[in-house]
């Protein structure tokens, strides 16, 4: 249907890849960092400069560290080709990769940072936590915890 709207610029990709997270598949005996390494390989080898590429959360079966050293060596060699990838992410880091990345992030409610809009706008991450945010709706902060587990402890009994 028509879009709202005077002017549009639109790009006409030749082929969509996704990279999303899947669960570890027992019969091909790999682990899943494994597997999502074989599938950005594929995904490299055959997206060209008119391809869109979208990654949703891509290498987070490793650890923080790791995963910005892959996924800044993937969107690397996405951006020397030219083609177009959406890239979500909580690697805020991955933001500031290069000047020809956009970031953008999810809205939420003002003064409810729990509560997402599902609005998307263009802005540079500003270490807003999501996750402590809804952490703090359910109670379970490191401090929530720490209370619980100190109104748990009993006194040893001593034998007499």
């Amino acid at each position: 249907g028509p879009i709202p709207g005077q002017e549009a610029h639109l790009f006409h990709v030749d082929h969509i890849f996704t990279h999303f997270e899947r669960e570890e598949n027992a019969h091909d005996l790999r682990s899943k960092l494994e597997d999502e390494l074989v599938r950005i390989h594929k995904i490299i080898t055959d997206a060209t400069s008119r391809s869109l590429v979208i990654m949703n959360e891509s290498f987070s079966s490793t650890t923080m560290n790791d995963a910005i050293a892959l996924c800044a060596t993937v969107l690397n060699t996405f951006l020397e080709r030219g083609l177009i990838c959406v890239c979500v992410t909580f690697l805020e880091t991955l933001a500031t990769l290069s000047d020809h990345i956009v970031p953008m992030v999810s809205d939420v409610e003002k003064g409810h940072e729990e509560i997402r809009t599902y609005r998307i706008i263009r802005a540079r991450p500003d270490g807003r936590v999501y996750a402590m945010a809804l952490a703090r709706k359910y109670n379970v902060t490191g401090d929530d915890i720490r209370r619980r587990l100190a109104s748990q402890v009993r006194p040893r009994e001593t034998g007499s």
